[in-house]
């Protein structure tokens, strides 16, 4: 699995972050969009505590995905 992405209103990211599963299978990007918070929360690099690379972006950054680095979003476009 090369990226996971969790829309969230309600539950927020800890579901993703914090899942053992997705860490288990060495998932190795996790967007988690919060639309409450208007923010991108990033983690990369999974270890068996969580994941050593987070980054959080607010919605007037832009972020391309690591697989298309010439292709970046606004944070802003992926929220409703």
């Amino acid at each position: 699995m090369r990226l996971v992405v969790e829309v969230s209103d309600a539950t927020l990211w800890r579901t993703a972050y914090q899942s053992p599963n997705l860490r288990q299978h060495r998932c190795a990007r996790i967007w988690v969009l919060d639309v409450n918070g208007r923010r991108l929360f990033v983690y990369r690099q999974p270890m068996s505590t969580g994941y050593a690379d987070t980054q959080e972006y607010d919605e007037t950054a832009s972020i391309a995905p690591l697989a298309s680095p010439n292709s970046p979003v606004k944070v802003a476009d992926l929220l409703p």
